[in-house]
């Protein structure tokens, strides 16, 4: 790979910051080029972001990858993200904050912004990211793009830095579903897309959802449900348990506690040039450095009580399509649009304070904690222009019916306006 192009965000020039290397610059902007996001070995430097991994390349290179490679696609750069996957906005004071291509001066939301953004520009056909809380859906949201996250398990995540052993998992950015759907192809050999009629199909609305918008979310995606119904969908107005909120929040400790114990076997075994210690004393971001080792305040105990929600709410999700017939879900992929940079701490939403990380993964994390497969579309903007997405929730493990509902589902909405690579290419 050229060094030369490897990312200085302390250029005077205005940079996208959307990667942390580029392997093969002459391919970007053609079909078949694809990005990795810089926290999945692909043979080429994932120093995921954080000072203490610059310029390393993991000893193994992720299935994943490999699958896709196979099918003739090349590498062509890796992508920007927060320190170690641990940021909701792609602001990362180490390696720079991943603009957003729609509006200048905004959050390209993460952690796989990188990998949204650079599909949204048309620098690649598609990019993997990751997703553990809504990494791969948020930025896909904010920046206008398609963004898959697979039932949990079904793509492989040996190679890939970890946060949490109950909810990673690598996901699929691209500007169509079709396109997500020749990557989960090449992933998954056995799935064969297949066209899905929208008439009769039985979505639940469940309102725990929509309940704090900000107002041009609850707009845009109200129009959105409108299209739905007038192409055939039976959206169903049910609800989850009362309970939802407060158990979902009740579980969120799995994440420090797994990064913390999974992080130090993952450098160890993949041949980082650092220790554990090592890397959380040299990541610069401040928030980053305590959630990574507030791993350590978590006991055993407290872990257990957190996976007790884990399965609770599990239940409540499989029995929500049980009990109501339904094929899938849909929600408002983020409850506001894209911030500008730099993001402050908390957000106001309807006169409701949350701080800002709570704000983006609210509507996405319930989703990958019950390990069920999504996909967030574009549905529309915001009166300043910013994109918004609509999430699609399936039962587990029914990934080839939510993609070819998706794909029908994709023509009802309008079309997102491409952006041209060439008005970009300057600012890489």
């Amino acid at each position: 790979y050229s060094a030369s192009w490897s990312l200085d965000n302390k250029r005077s020039k205005f940079v996208m910051n959307l990667f942390t290397v580029v392997v093969r610059p002459e391919l970007l902007g053609k079909e078949g080029a694809f990005a990795v996001k810089a926290n999945i070995g692909c043979g080429f430097p994932a120093s995921a972001s954080t000072p203490s991994l610059r310029g390393w390349i993991p000893k193994d290179t992720s299935p994943v990858v490999k699958a896709i490679l196979e099918h003739g696609n090349k590498i062509v750069a890796v992508t920007n993200m927060p320190e170690l996957a641990f940021g909701i906005t792609s602001e990362n004071p180490a390696f720079g904050d991943v603009e957003n291509p729609r509006k200048r001066g905004y959050v390209a939301g993460g952690s796989s912004g990188g990998s949204a953004a650079a599909v949204a520009i048309n620098a690649v056909s598609f990019a993997l990211g990751t997703d553990t809380g809504g990494s791969a859906r948020i930025p896909a949201a904010l920046c206008g793009v398609v963004g898959y996250r697979p039932t949990t398990k079904l793509y492989d995540t040996s190679v890939v830095l970890p946060i949490s052993s109950t909810t990673d998992t690598i996901g699929v950015l691209a500007r169509s579903v079709t396109t997500v759907q020749e990557v989960h192809r090449a992933v998954v050999p056995t799935y064969s897309p297949k066209v899905r009629p929208l008439t009769g199909v039985r979505v639940g609305v469940p309102h725990q959802y929509y309940s704090v918008l900000h107002a041009d979310v609850s707009a845009v995606t109200g129009t959105a449900l409108n299209m739905l119904r007038t192409a055939g969908i039976d959206l169903v107005d049910v609800d989850l348990p009362s309970d939802w909120e407060a158990t979902v929040k009740g579980s969120f400790d799995i994440f420090s506690y797994e990064a913390y114990h999974l992080i130090p076997k993952y450098l160890e075994k993949q041949n980082a040039p650092v220790s554990f210690d090592k890397l959380c004393e040299m990541i610069e971001d401040p928030g980053v450095k305590k959630a990574v080792t507030g791993g350590k305040d978590v006991s055993d105990e407290m872990y257990q009580q957190c996976m007790q929600k884990v399965q609770v709410i599990r239940q409540y999700v499989d029995q929500y399509f049980e009990t109501n017939d339904l094929q899938a879900f849909v929600v408002p992929t983020t409850i506001l649009p894209a911030l500008k940079r730099p993001s402050q701490e908390n957000v106001q939403i309807c006169g409701n304070e949350f701080s800002t990380f709570y704000a983006y993964v609210k509507n996405t994390v319930p989703q990958s904690i019950a390990g069920v497969p999504c996909i967030s579309l574009p549905c529309g903007l915001s009166a300043d222009g910013l994109p918004i997405g609509l999430e699609i929730v399936a039962p587990r493990g029914m990934d080839a019916d939510l993609l070819d509902l998706a794909a029908t589902i994709e023509g009802v909405f309008p079309k997102m306006q491409q952006l041209s690579f060439d008005d970009f290419r300057d600012t890489l």
